[in-house]
């Protein structure tokens, strides 16, 4: 009852977000034709500049219903896996992906499936020698990189990385993500944090990523339909 409530009428009303079954019964309870197990989200924890963009991403079927709370609580790169997973399975048929167990420090996490995914497919790398350090926050230059690897991946175009984002602490992107931070930024994926700076160790909340792939999902869509 807490998590769902049911009237006379059988009419549903999410309570919070949670699991639960319903089961539904006969007038004499002679019969039980099914059960239902369901679970109820509330999106209404979102930051109002990010409601909007959570909401039709939800509405998608991409945002994992396990990150339909804690809007503001930073994104971990194992977290990040399982986004980059259910946008990617939804667009590509990975029935046949082959993954290898390459990292000794995943066994405990709840996305060890995705993570082993995501790095089939060329996304992720790890952190050092058969480490991914998946409770490790990700971070801006991270996602930058992550981004622009799925774009690539799922339009099967590379993005332009040659014009200079013009952040004011570009100097503190380091070597390997500043291709990566220009071509993200050129493309729409991120934008600056205050000041014109990039930030690129700072981390990302569930709903800054939310609206980050919305904005790439949405990228999808106008580029099949100037396809089309």
């Amino acid at each position: 009852p807490s998590i769902v409530s049911v009237d006379q009428n059988g009419n549903l009303t999410a309570r919070r977000t949670g699991d639960c079954s319903i089961i539904a019964r006969t007038a004499d309870r002679s019969v039980v034709p099914g059960m239902l197990t369901i679970r109820t989200v509330d999106l209404t924890a979102a930051s109002s500049w990010a409601s909007s963009a959570v909401n039709a991403y939800y509405l998608r079927g991409l945002l994992p219903a396990e990150f339909c709370t804690g809007f503001q609580k930073a994104v971990t790169r194992a977290e990040m896996a399982r986004y980059l997973y259910q946008l990617c399975a939804y667009e590509l048929d990975l029935s046949k992906l082959e993954v290898s167990y390459v990292y000794r420090d995943i066994g405990d996490s709840d996305y060890a499936d995705a993570i082993l995914a995501c790095t089939a497919l060329g996304l992720f790398s790890g952190t050092g020698k058969n480490t991914f350090s998946p409770d490790a926050p990700v971070t801006r230059e991270q996602a930058a990189k992550l981004l622009v690897r799925t774009m690539e991946l799922l339009t099967g175009q590379k993005l332009d990385a040659s014009a200079a984002p013009g952040y004011t602490d570009a100097a503190k992107i380091s070597k390997w993500a500043a291709p990566y931070v220009s071509a993200a930024t050129a493309a729409g994926l991120l934008r600056g944090t205050s000041q014109g700076r990039f930030s690129p160790a700072s981390g990302l909340t569930r709903e800054q990523i939310t609206v980050i792939l919305e904005r790439l999902t949405g990228a999808l869509d106008a580029q099949q339909k100037a396809a089309a």
